[in-house]
């Protein structure tokens, strides 16, 4: 099923966006429940902007309107732990090049490891001449 209503909380705008095709029942029940100085409309977007407590309604507005696995909801609490997970480094700063390597060769699953050093013996026959595998 595709998506026909795109979610997303905007930390710059403290609001949810709200993108998605028209909807006539959409933009009517969007105007009833949210009063107009928590909503706005960004024309050059095509984007409506609603405040954070009503994120919940305008989500069950999209599923009534376009149907629940077709509308796409990101909500505050998972846009801030994953913004919080992209700023934390990926490694530990062990401040030596062979602390690293031994962090960079765990994330790495052990048969790629494997794969790739099989691979590396085979490019380093001692006559100068490659394997074929």
């Amino acid at each position: 099923m595709a998506i026909k209503c795109r979610i997303w909380w905007v930390p710059d705008m403290q609001a949810y966006a709200v993108v998605s095709g028209y909807s006539k029942d959409v933009v009517d029940a969007l105007k009833t429940i949210i009063p107009a100085g928590d909503r706005d409309w960004d024309p050059n977007t095509k984007t409506w902007y609603v405040k954070e407590q009503y994120g919940t309604a305008i989500r069950s507005i999209a599923e009534n309107a376009f149907g629940v696995g077709s509308v796409s909801f990101v909500s505050k609490q998972v846009a801030e732990q994953t913004a919080k997970q992209y700023q934390q480094p990926a490694y530990r700063q062990t401040g030596t090049t062979e602390g690293m390597l031994v962090e960079f060769m765990n994330l790495i699953p052990y048969d790629a490891a494997r794969r790739a050093r099989s691979g590396l013996e085979y490019a380093r026959l001692p006559n100068g001449y490659r394997q074929e595998a």
